[in-house]
């Protein structure tokens, strides 16, 4: 025994070296087989390698709370009954919820999350040793009689349920241990027990710990001062005194715990009136912009530590919700060539078993069309093109249900979904959830079959996603046969377990990595470099968060430890970071957003400053800087080798010839050719194009403003997922509208203004007539808004019209006059120099001397000019009136696009012949620069034919390139996540030419 205790402390603040303490005590113990008991069992692994260090592990048992009740419960004799695991407990707990009538928690109890609380408080109520007949005898007296009373019919629910099913509860498990104990401490055997890394224990544990004490040595490390920061902690050390606990030693802060003075200072000088110290080496500040510049930061540090020889299991990053942006903190430590331990849950559904799981449960049990596709796209389920058309199928359809989407498929017999309803139809909820366990090792198993590597983290993860949703089920099973509820019910309580289900990212060794965790486990660990991330204000402190069932007062009334104060608790948690790193700390925080808005930093970072020579100053000299506009680093801070090239490439710096780094500059210069130069190399390929006859206006056009967009438009032609955009839809509809009007003029052969309303009231009937070959013509929402939008738009080119009456005449034979090889074309196609082309002319309107001008319909509000014609390579107008003189024999005055959707300046805008053609042209009101000479407008024509001579020669060249003209990618271009050029500006969708190949889009 210690003296007059047997239950010993040993407290000081995080720098004091209380684990060496500890340790050395433990060392002593070894003859009588002590236990160690730490927090996680990666705890464990650690502990017992430090033990192995000291030649200290004989005779000495690492494990973590858990392993000691059931060392009390095996030697003492626990509850004869199993415990419940937290699935079996969870559906106790959720069908006590359904049969217990409720009053103010009914309709809390509808509410998603409510499960997860009252599951969590009563864990928390029944290991503090209250349970149902105390919560029910305490309720009158309370400020929540209501909640406390459905509270403990709740638990009166779960407690026969639990017995129901033959399971203990957490503190029933070990009762009868204790029990014995206190009868008679000879029973333990006298083992020491120490407890190492924790700083909160729950009243069981402390029962057990004063219950131990009286039978052996009991030793707890706690980290404590007296001090602002350690506020909150002393709740746990003034209970434990009251049990008896004695002070073995109380530890002061060691100076030779960092070798950064400045580290030092800042751990004694945090959240306590101190003096400034000046800055050294050892603390450093990383400020970036944007999310992924901070990680990228953060990364680089990192990546030079370990080049200059740093361990990686040296160096650790705590994050205080490390699981929030996982995977952008794994790709980028992968592209900078870092391994990472990422110590966070995530949830089951954020792994492709997961996803494929829920997705087919649902998909069984009533569910939508995209259930049904979730699940097959799951790895290795079905082939991605046959999933691809069945999606597109069903959203072009409109499909909703999973049943319905099921007729359309026309892949392999999807037995898993047959099962699963075969199982809900005869309400065998049994069968139901192993046919779902069967279906989870499939979905874990089947890629690692197909893939010839048997490794990998990724791989490694689904395999432990299977192993859980394979436990989670057979507990369900197991409580479902003991409680008789077998029925097909359990699929919504099977998938109600499934969607909440967490896993770790990371499980098992982390040698040679860098550990990314959160300040509760980097407590118990020293690392030479520690980088406290996320400093932002609402990250890291993070907010405040109250009991959301129960009041401070209610919860004192049950026994309850009031919840920590928030400030107090995040102050703590960052005290003890500042004493984890023996070398180095770095602190890192965003500036701006990804926006680059303003995002302010943690209070503690201004702690911290405050205790520095300079305060905010010292970030000139001590600081790393990472701007949004950044996109290499500069060559004195990347972050290795590779990223070294990027940024002398990006920069043109030559490193010396011959050396490493020139080396691998060339291999980074490769690369990035690659990405820029994408021509078309197989002979078949080029082949083809050379035989290539036929070309559209459209897509000359679209070569030459971007060939890259041509080859993927026109020859990979992506297929849309999604039903045609409504823009385009209705384009359509009014060219169909536009050309039964002039082909049918209803008065005259062009609306005037004494006739003008008898097209208007004709249009009216044409967008009726021709809505339902659109798919417009029911009276749903987009139907009725489509329709109106659709004759607003011809209404207006209407009364344009009429208000500007011209000589001009359209000619009802050139309405929709097409060209080509179709059956329906009036022409043949037309033969330039070096290519043939084909199309369609939306209209022609005849001049009293047989001359003929081009009119092309624009849904669009704007239109381009002659000065925009040019200078972005359209060749549209000018090649269909090159169609008009040779194929029609009819003379061209040019073109204009009719601005449809224009509100303001409704005006056409082309190219028009002046001169001696310009009485035909009157009234059309054109702007004065899109009219030109005669002989100008021959003179265009024909460089027109040159230019899309030479667009074709390129496309026949296999020529493809990521090279928009102007060096400026369209902003209606969706194509840059394949060419990689930039990022894609989604725009509103332009005019397509309704009468060129649909150009479909899927990305």
């Amino acid at each position: 025994m210690f003296g007059e205790v047997s239950l010993g402390l040993i407290i000081g603040p995080p720098s004091s070296g209380r684990t060496g303490a500890l340790l050395r005590r433990v060392e002593a113990w070894a003859t009588a087989a002590p236990l160690v008991v730490v927090p996680t069992s990666d705890d464990v692994e650690r502990v017992e390698t430090e033990l192995a260090r000291r030649d200290a592990a004989l005779g000495v048992t690492v494990t973590t709370f858990a392993g000691l009740e059931a060392e009390l419960a095996r030697r003492l004799g626990g509850s004869r009954a199993r415990s419940a695991g937290a699935v079996e407990r969870r559906q106790i707990l959720r069908r006590a919820i359904r049969e217990t009538r409720l009053g103010p928690l009914a309709a809390s109890a509808e509410r998603p999350g409510f499960l997860a609380e009252v599951d969590r408080l009563m864990l928390e109520l029944a290991r503090a040793g209250t349970g149902a007949r105390e919560l029910a005898a305490r309720a009158p007296g309370s400020e929540q009689p209501g909640v406390l009373g459905d509270l403990a019919r709740i638990a009166f629910a779960l407690a026969e349920g639990l017995d129901r099913a033959g399971l203990a509860g957490p503190r029933e498990r070990i009762a009868r241990a204790l029990e014995r104990l206190q009868l008679d401490a000879s029973a333990w055997g006298g083992r020491p027990v120490a407890l190492l890394g924790f700083d909160d224990l729950d009243p069981l544990q402390i029962d057990l710990l004063t219950a131990l004490a009286e039978a052996s040595e009991v030793i707890v490390s706690l980290t404590y001062e007296d001090r602002v920061a350690g506020r909150a902690r002393a709740r746990l050390l003034g209970e434990l005194l009251e049990r008896g606990a004695g002070v073995l030693a109380e530890l002061e802060a060691d100076p030779d715990n960092t070798s950064s003075p400045a580290l030092h200072h800042l751990e004694r000088g945090f959240a306590e009136p101190a003096t400034r110290a000046p800055c050294d080496p050892g603390v450093g500040f990383l400020l970036a912009a944007g999310r992924r510049g901070a990680i990228e930061l953060a990364g680089a540090e990192v990546a030079r530590e370990i080049a200059d020889g740093e361990d990686p299991g040296e160096i650790a990053i705590v994050l205080r919700d490390p699981g929030r942006h996982a995977a952008l903190w794994e790709s980028v430590f992968e592209r900078f060539g870092v391994g990472a331990a990422i110590e966070a849950d995530v949830g089951f559904e954020s792994t492709a078993t997961g996803r494929g799981l829920c997705s087919l449960l649902r998909a069984a049990n009533g569910g939508a069309a995209s259930d049904l596709i979730g699940f097959l796209r799951a790895p290795g389920v079905a082939p991605r093109g046959a999933v691809d058309r069945l999606e597109r199928q069903v959203r072009r359809l409109g499909t909703e249900s999973a049943a319905e989407a099921e007729e359309l498929w026309d892949g392999r017999e999807l037995f898993e979904l047959g099962d699963l309803r075969e199982s809900i139809a005869a309400d065998d909820g049994v069968a139901l959830l192993r046919a779902l366990s069967r279906a989870a090792r499939g979905l874990a198993e089947r890629p690692r079959r197909r893939e010839a590597r048997s490794s990998g983290r990724r791989l490694e993860l689904e395999l432990r996603a299977g192993e859980l949703a394979v436990g989670l089920l057979d507990e369900l099973v197991g409580v479902a046969v003991a409680l008789g509820d077998t029925g097909a019910e359990l699929a919504a309580d099977a998938l109600a377990e499934l969607e909440a289900a967490q896993l770790p990212l990371h499980r098992g060794s982390s040698e040679r990595a860098v550990r990314i965790t959160d300040p509760y486990r980097v407590r118990a660990r020293r690392v030479r470099t520690l980088v406290v991330a996320d400093l932002e204000e609402g990250d890291f402190p993070r907010a405040s968060s109250p009991d959301p069932l129960l009041g401070d007062a209610s919860r004192a009334l049950c026994g309850l430890p009031p919840r920590a104060e928030r400030l107090d608790e995040e102050r703590y948690l960052f005290w003890s970071c500042l004493s984890r790193a023996s070398h180095r700390i770095r602190f890192s925080w965003r500036v701006a957003d990804d926006e680059g808005v303003a995002v302010n930093r943690s209070p503690f970072a201004d702690e911290v400053l405050a205790l520095l020579d300079g305060g905010e100053a010292v970030l000139g000299s001590a600081a790393r800087r990472r701007d949004l506009a950044e996109v290499s680093f500069e060559p004195d801070e990347a972050p290795g080798p590779d990223e070294l090239a990027r940024s002398l490439a990006t920069r043109h710096l030559e490193p010396a010839t011959g050396s490493e780094l020139a080396l691998r500059l060339a291999r980074a210069r490769a690369a990035r050719e690659r990405d820029v130069k994408h021509d078309v190399a197989p002979s078949e390929a080029l082949e083809e194009l050379a035989a290539r006859r036929l070309f559209g206006a459209s897509t000359l056009e679209d070569y030459a403003t971007c060939s890259f967009r041509w080859f993927v438009g026109h020859e990979l032609r992506p297929r849309d997922l999604e039903p045609d955009p409504e823009p385009l839809v209705q384009g359509s509809l009014v060219h169909g509208v536009l050309e039964r009007l002039y082909r049918e003029p209803p008065a005259g052969a062009a609306p005037r203004s004494d006739t003008v309303g008898a097209w208007v009231a004709r249009a009216r009937e044409l967008t009726l007539e021709l809505a339902a070959g659109f798919g417009l013509a029911g009276e749903d929402v987009r139907g009725r808004v489509s329709r109106a939008r659709t004759l607003a738009l011809v209404v207006n080119a209407l009364r344009n019209e009429a208000a500007n009456p011209s000589p001009l005449r359209p000619d009802p034979e050139l309405i929709e006059a097409a060209f080509g090889e179709g059956p329906g074309d009036a022409r043949p196609p037309l033969e330039l120099d070096g290519l043939t082309l084909h199309g369609k002319i939306d209209r022609v309107d005849r001049a009293a001397d047989g001359s003929g001008l081009v009119r092309d319909y624009k849904t669009g509000a704007k239109v381009a000019g002659r000065a925009q014609i040019e200078d972005d390579g359209k060749l549209q107008l000018q090649l269909y009136s090159l169609a008009l003189e040779r194929l029609w024999d009819i003379a061209p005055l040019g073109g204009v696009y009719e601005p449809l959707a224009a509100t303001g300046d409704r005006r056409p805008r082309g190219i028009v012949a002046g001169g001696d053609a310009e009485p035909a042209t009157d009234g059309l009101a054109l702007v004065s620069t899109d009219v030109i000479d005669p002989a100008e407008l021959r003179d265009l024509l024909a460089a027109a034919e040159r230019e899309a001579a030479g667009v074709v020669a390129g496309m026949r060249s296999g020529r493809v390139r990521p090279e928009p003209r102007h060096d400026t990618c369209p902003s209606y271009c969706e194509h840059a996540p394949i060419c990689r050029r930039q990022r894609a500006r989604i725009a509103e969708l332009i005019d397509e030419d309704p009468d060129e190949p649909r150009q479909e889009r899927a990305f």
